[in-house]
């Protein structure tokens, strides 16, 4: 996971900041490793390209290389609230990747897009 901010490091130390859950309270300052774009359109899209169920290596893979900003919990939360779609917590990207296609595949109007330019 590529990290844009003044604090920049490895994936792996950044993933520690967002322990149990991917965005805080509204008033919590912990710094959290936010993908842009979110990780779960980035998952759907590169699924769509491949034609099959990603494996978990290839899900991993994206997470790690994926561009981040870390950002307090709290701006996070309203990141995610103004997107209209909770994203995915890096540090369980399989385990809610399957969970979220389990959802799509029942809804598939409400798939998660990246904004046009």
């Amino acid at each position: 996971m590529e990290v844009s901010a003044s604090d920049s490091g490895s994936a792996s130390e950044h993933r520690g900041h967002a322990e149990g859950s991917h965005v805080g309270s509204a008033g919590d300052d912990t710094l959290v490793p936010v993908p842009m774009p979110p990780l779960i359109v980035m998952l759907a899209n590169m699924a769509a390209a491949k034609g099959s169920p990603l494996t978990r290596e290839e899900v991993e893979r994206i997470r790690d290389d994926c561009a981040c900003m870390m950002l307090p919990a709290a701006v996070a939360s309203k990141l995610a609230a103004a997107r209209g779609y909770a994203d995915i917590n890096p540090d369980r990207v399989w385990e809610e990747w399957q969970a979220a296609q389990a959802t799509l595949a029942q809804r598939p109007e409400d798939k998660p897009r990246a904004q046009d330019p």
